[in-house]
Parts: structure tokens; C-alpha cells; sequence
């Protein structure tokens, strides 16, 4: 089954004060435009998971990474190809399609 994952809104909020980055965010399916509830969302650097959560009910999620980082986004759902995005940690704004 082809990825239906679209990304909307990828948003980083900067908090200087305590050098993190807020990644809120929110998954659906491309084709039928519905919120995908119980998405897995994995940050990696080099390899090594540093942070990860769960979609809500609405397919939002919220994630909590060190600024500045180069990580990968993946995003893995039952029933869909698992998908992975490069980003770096200190942009405001990301809207990804898959």
C-alpha cells in the first residue's frame, strides 16, 4: 500500500531560553484527506532516536527535540509504507506531503 501521510503545518516553536524545538504537527491521508489517529513519530540523530510520540485522535502531534539539531523525522502506520524526512531543528515553518 502506497504512503497516503501528509504532514501538515510542521511547525518548530524556538524556545531560546531553554535551546529546544516544538515540532507540532499533524498526519493525514492524502487520498481521503482524514486525520490518521495512532501514528508513531520517531526523531533520529545519526541513528539514534532522541524523541518520539503518538498521534492524538485529530492526527496532531507535538514533538520535543535539542535546537539546532539535523534530525530525521519517520513515520511509521499500520497499513501504510513507513516514511522518514530530513529536517533541521530551528526553521519555523515545514509543510510536507507525502
Amino acid at each position: 500500500m502506497r504512503l497516503l501521510l501528509s504532514v501538515l503545518f510542521l511547525t518548530i516553536n524556538v524556545q531560546l531560553i531553554s535551546q529546544i524545538s516544538t515540532f507540532k504537527g499533524k498526519v493525514i491521508n492524502v487520498k481521503t484527506k482524514e486525520s490518521l489517529n495512532l501514528v508513531n513519530i520517531i526523531a533520529k540523530n545519526n541513528e539514534k532516536v532522541i524523541a518520539g510520540t503518538t498521534t492524538n485522535d485529530k492526527g496532531e502531534y507535538e514533538l520535543v527535540v535539542p535546537r539546532g539539531t539535523s534530525i530525521v523525522l519517520c513515520f511509521y502506520c499500520l497499513g501504510y509504507k513507513d516514511t522518514c524526512i530530513s529536517i533541521i531543528a530551528n526553521k519555523e515553518f515545514i509543510d510536507q506531503r507525502f
